[in-house]
Formats: C-alpha cells, structure tokens, sequence
C-alpha cells in the first residue's frame, strides 16, 4: 500500500533536517568520513559572504568540499555549529533547507588577543535523495554579523586544497 503523500512529506521534512543537523554535529566531531558519507557526489557551494576564502563558489566533487571542510574546521581547537528554524520545501528527490545559523569558532593559539569568533546568518542548503537517504548537494552560507577575531581565519591554510580560488581566508562581512 502507498505512503499517503501528506505523510510522506512529513517524513521527508524531517529526514532533511536530519541530514543537515548530522552534518554539522559531525563537523564539530571531526568525524571526516560521516561528513563526506551525508554530502552528494558534487557540492554547489558558495561561502564568500562567509570567508572570502581559498575556494572560489561554485560546484566541486563531494570529496572536495568534505577535505576543504575537514582542513577548515581541523584548524580550529574547538568549534560549535547550530541551525534552526528550517524552512524546508520538497519536490520529488530534491529538497531546499532555509535555516539560521549560529557558529562559534575558537582557536586557542600565541599570540591571539582574542581567540574566537562568532558567526550568524543562514544557510541555504539543497538535499537529493538517494539509494542510501538524503545527501547535500548545495551549501550556501549567508553571513549577516560577527564578532570576535576575524583574524584566526587568516590562520587559515588552504593552499593544498584543488579547486579554484578566491582571494583570502579573511572575513568579508564582519561588525
């Protein structure tokens, strides 16, 4: 017998924030391989408003995103990720997540007067479905304030990392 659509939307609903709610508790887990197992096999992603960081926005493979990710995060001495209030809209195996974000970055290194920096904004991100469940397949990060030390992004190091470039790992849109 078929899932009533209404139910089934709702199940959806709910595996989607799954999904991006296990992303980010993996990242501050540093749980590499259970970040890159929830992302798609190619990552439209744009964090320019964010960093004005070493990866310029557009597509770059699913193993990409999760090193540039993993290289980002493992920088830090501990960090803390939360979304809320989604917005999720569902169209057949694709999904768009509205979300708020709050993320606390601190680094814990000489010569740091002040060693964190605080981000807020929103994240659009896009999910399909696959055989193994819903997977990202966009990450957009929109930030609108901080506060902190923008310069431990600086401390920043992606020059390793494939992928094409955008000018510097320093914050554009911090107060």
């Amino acid at each position: 017998m078929p899932i009533d659509p209404a139910l089934q939307e709702m199940i959806d609903r709910i595996a989607v924030e799954e999904t991006f709610s296990n992303f980010l508790h993996r990242v501050d887990a540093h749980d590499w391989l259970g970040v890159r197992e929830l992302l798609a096999e190619v990552v439209d992603q744009d964090l320019t408003s964010l960093l004005n960081t070493a990866r310029a926005p557009g597509p770059v493979s699913g193993d990409e995103y999760a090193e540039f990710v993993k290289t980002g995060v493992s920088a830090f001495t501990a960090t803390h990720h939360m979304s809320t209030n989604f917005v999720i809209a569902i169209a057949g195996d694709e999904a768009t997540a509205h979300s708020k974000m709050f993320a606390y970055h601190f680094m814990d290194v000489p010569g740091l007067t002040v060693k964190f920096h605080t981000t807020r904004g929103w994240y659009d991100t896009g999910l399909r479905r696959t055989g193994a469940g819903w997977r990202i397949s966009r990450m957009h990060i929109h930030q609108t304030t901080g506060e902190g030390s923008p310069e431990i992004y600086a401390r920043l190091n992606f020059a390793h990392l494939p992928g094409p470039r955008a000018l510097s790992a320093v914050p554009t849109n911090v107060s």
